[in-house]
């Protein structure tokens, strides 16, 4: 459960900085 918890938050940082990058980007 651990494991599958850190992968998701992993999961949704870069979804998160990939969004946020984008929106900088315009």
């Amino acid at each position: 459960d651990l494991f599958q918890y850190t992968v998701c938050c992993s999961y949704l940082e870069e979804v998160l900085n990939s969004v946020g990058s984008d929106y900088i980007s315009y």
